[in-house]
């Protein structure tokens, strides 16, 4: 069949080839598709996305790849390339779209999961700010954790705008449980660990048990203030909320993904890196928060802790945009849940430190302290993963979603 730019299918199959193939002839590039009998027939003498009459096969299982050539190598030909045939030709530009995610319907609900991670942005943010402002006396004792659970309830509706914004650009109809979802994702654990130090706090009589009194006015304040103004916000986001539209042109199936990574790009190497280096950037100031929290010294230098929340946010930021970037260019599409993991693996270096803390540099033991101390620092951990799961999924997804929307394709 021809066609308005090349002479013949030959011509186009052979021009791509030497476009994005390697050696001499160049490794052309597949379509393979199921055939009857369930085998995987490959047909290496046509054009990326083309059927035998020429155009675009829309209704087959295909699955398109470019055999030993990376992403990254592909956009460097692609860069590289004088031939303006070639680059201007919508097959060849559709290659460059192929390693865009695919939405699939069942992972909508998990991953409206994601944007709940911003309320602790958010609260972090304005926590820092009035403590600078002197809007709360910090110095105070239990100031800051009362103003943290009022900022938390008031706070509420952003988490449930942006969860039950992208749920709803990602097709969710599902979206009470969803906002359920969001409301409780954080003060489920919470209470679990909550329930267990107050009851070793009562079994062995110290008064470091919160009242019952407390108990129930923290209860009414978040059935009373943050779970309506979650669902609230839920309903603003639902409503607000447009249909979700792809930076470029996806396929409907998910094309193979190159399972010979070495060992430095697998998720746990991703993620130690990912977690040791934001951490290492407030490694010093963390050790004054600890004997602050846990000792009897007073912390005042919260100009200096708002610089080294900036810097953490930035540095969590840029890691988890390269990692997934590297993993893109290995043709790995499924940074969503990775971006996630990556940004929030600082949360469990800062429960590691705690340990190291507790054992070397504190004076506790027991039962009672123990108990208090790891289990509010596996909430406190818990909450810096939500946080910079957050900043590391957002800053990969305007990553991701400004790299292909630069990608032409018809």
């Amino acid at each position: 069949m021809a066609s308005p730019m090349y002479g013949s299918m030959t011509d186009i199959d052979t021009d791509i080839g030497k476009q994005f193939g390697s050696g001499s002839g160049g490794e052309k590039l597949k379509v393979v598709r199921d055939n009857e009998d369930g085998q995987s027939e490959c047909s290496p003498c046509l054009p990326i996305g083309l059927c035998n009459d020429g155009n675009l096969d829309e209704e087959a299982d295909v699955r398109l790849h470019m055999g030993s050539k990376t992403f990254a190598a592909a956009m460097k030909d692609y860069r590289d390339s004088d031939h303006v045939a070639a680059k201007q030709h919508p097959y060849v530009q559709k290659v460059l779209a192929m390693t865009m995610s695919v939405v699939r319907k069942r992972d909508r609900f998990r991953r409206a999961y994601f944007q709940n991670r911003n309320r602790w942005f958010i609260l972090t943010f304005l926590l820092l700010l009035c403590a600078l402002t002197n809007c709360f006396i910090p110095t105070k004792r239990g100031a800051i954790l009362t103003a943290m659970i009022i900022l938390y309830a008031l706070t509420s509706p952003f988490g449930g705008f942006w969860s039950a914004r992208i749920y709803r650009q990602l097709g969710g109809d599902a979206w009470l449980a969803n906002a359920l979802l969001t409301v409780f994702i954080f003060p489920v654990p919470l209470v679990a660990v909550f329930f267990w130090v107050n009851s070793v706090a009562l079994a062995h009589g110290s008064t470091a048990a919160l009242p019952f009194g407390a108990v129930m006015i923290i209860l009414l304040l978040f059935l009373l203030v943050a779970l309506p103004l979650g669902v609230a916000g839920a309903l603003i986001g639902r409503h607000t909320a447009s249909d979700f539209k792809a930076p470029c042109r996806t396929t409907r199936v998910p094309r193979e993904i190159p399972d010979d990574a070495p060992w430095y790009r697998s998720p746990f190497a991703q993620m130690f890196m990912a977690g040791f280096l934001p951490f290492s950037a407030i490694y010093i100031e963390l050790h004054y928060i600890f004997a602050s929290v846990w000792g009897h010294k007073i912390y005042t230098l919260f100009g200096i802790l708002f610089l080294a929340f900036i810097m953490l946010v930035v540095v969590t930021a840029f890691i988890t945009v390269s990692l997934v970037y590297f993993q893109l260019a290995r043709e790995d599409y499924r940074w969503w849940w990775r971006s996630l993991l990556c940004g929030g693996a600082t949360g469990a270096f800062i429960y590691a430190y705690s340990f190291f803390y507790f054992f070397h540099r504190s004076n506790m033991d027991g039962l009672i302290q123990g108990s208090f101390y790891f289990g509010y620092m596996a909430i406190i951990s818990y909450a810096f993963f939500l946080m910079l799961g957050f900043v590391g999924f957002s800053a990969s997804a305007t990553f991701v979603t400004h790299i292909y929307s630069v990608v032409k394709a018809d």
